[in-house]
């Protein structure tokens, strides 16, 4: 039987059957730019691969589906854990998870908490409507700070759906990637898209703590010095926007340039 091995990221996968290897394309577990080989030598794209073997005649018509996990066969015999491959090297190497077509995505959740979960709108997307309605009723009567608190704690927290369903990482793409960095990358929205949450709110954080220090040192020194220079308040207000809005140009430059030399997202997954 012929064995298979699937590089993704600088991961090595397998060792897999030409069905197996059919079944991880048709339930798109690797990607077209992953590459695969039958002896660890010779290299070739998943599409080139494609070309080659005929692979796309396996998957439905063959009786596979995405519910089926996708169990490697070891070169040597000797069963194998459901959840773990045998590296061409040594050592365990996990093997990527077959993502259901009518899954819930934990990426699309986020957004929807981020832009309208003082509504609970990210709460009905999952099927968690009680959780939903009491957002939903707490921004309705004036305690919308509290449904906004609730929403960042649930971007952290919440990894099922209403049925108890994981929600999953589902492929991110670049171009929206760097679009939420274009249009409110500040707030570090498209790092919370791509999955990156804790660098998400890193960049939340600094840019609301950058503004306290900015109208402080605005307040505190600025006005003062600029009354001793016998300056007008508002020619003073104006270099202390302008001076502000440089220091934003320059940080906001920076991270869509860092975007777009991102290729990957949290999970090690390209972009689409």
């Amino acid at each position: 039987m012929a064995a298979y091995h699937i590089k993704r990221n600088g991961k090595l996968y397998g060792p897999f059957s030409v069905e197996q290897v059919a079944k991880c394309i048709n339930t798109n577990v690797f990607t077209a730019k992953d590459t695969i080989s039958g002896d660890s030598i010779n290299w070739d794209t998943i599409e080139e691969f494609q070309k080659k073997s005929n692979v796309s005649s396996f998957g439905a018509g063959g009786g596979y589906s995405n519910s089926n996990i996708i169990q490697p066969v070891p070169a040597y015999g000797g069963a194998v854990p459901v959840a773990q491959a045998v590296p061409a090297y040594g050592g365990a190497v996990p093997v990527a998870q077959a993502i259901p077509a009518n899954c819930k995505s934990r990426r699309s959740y986020i957004m929807w908490a981020i832009f309208l979960g003082g509504l609970g709108i990210h709460d009905f997307y999952a099927g968690r409507a009680l959780f939903g309605v009491i957002k939903l009723l707490l921004t309705l009567f004036g305690f919308s700070f509290i449904s906004q608190i609730w929403c960042w704690i649930d971007i952290f927290t919440v990894t099922t759906d209403g049925n108890g369903e994981p929600l999953y990482w589902t492929p991110a793409k670049k171009s929206v990637f760097i679009l939420l960095c274009v249009l409110c990358g500040i707030g570090g929205t498209h790092y919370f898209y791509a999955g990156y949450l804790k660098r998400g709110l890193a960049i939340a954080l600094g840019n609301f703590l950058f503004l306290l220090i900015a109208i402080g040192v605005t307040a505190l020194l600025v006005f003062p010095l600029g009354a001793s220079l016998e300056m007008a308040p508002e020619k003073l207000l104006v270099l202390s926007v302008g001076g502000c809005a440089l220091i934003y140009l320059v940080f906001y430059i920076t991270l869509i340039v860092l975007a777009c030399r991102t290729q990957v997202d949290s999970e090690g997954n390209e972009f689409i």
